[in-house]
């Protein structure tokens, strides 16, 4: 078999955040704030990665979802002060 002389790409962040989630912290942003989130999936996904490295986790975990969605919260609501 030959070698691969390619290194295949990362996955994208909206494919390692599943849509579950996305529309979990989508619904507590609007619970807790009374606007929807006016972003994209994408950028989602981002701050849930970035949240899940606040909080010591992969990108892929599955640990601490309340955590992970508090944190996720505060960094949507520091991005949209208002």
């Amino acid at each position: 078999m030959a070698a691969r002389r390619f290194n295949l790409p990362a996955k994208l962040p909206i494919q390692i955040i599943g849509p579950t989630t996305l529309q979990k912290a989508r619904e507590a942003y609007s619970a807790r704030w009374g606007r929807p989130w006016p972003e994209s999936d994408s950028y989602l996904a981002e701050l849930v990665i970035e949240a899940k490295q606040i909080e010591g986790l992969p990108p892929g975990s599955k640990a601490r979802p309340d955590a992970v969605r508090e944190t996720t919260l505060d960094l949507m609501r520091a991005d949209h002060e208002f």
